[in-house]
């Protein structure tokens, strides 16, 4: 029985999406070496999106007082 693997996307900024190149790789079964999904590749421009959400989560985080 070939079970799949859920094809994975980025998620970056509150969000799912694939890689802005659109690149991906395949997830093989260890067992046999056949593909079983696909993972998304981040590229720079996905890694600076990346970054500058969590620098604004990190903003509005770092202004809620403790019990918020």
């Amino acid at each position: 029985m070939n079970q799949h693997y859920p094809d994975t996307r980025l998620y970056i900024d509150g969000h799912w999406r694939d890689g802005a190149q659109g690149r991906s790789l395949p997830v093989l079964n260890p067992a046999d070496g056949q593909p079983i999904g696909r993972v998304a590749c981040a590229d720079p421009a996905d890694l600076e999106a990346a970054a500058l959400a969590s620098e604004r989560g990190f903003a509005r985080w770092s202004a809620l007082a403790a019990p918020e």
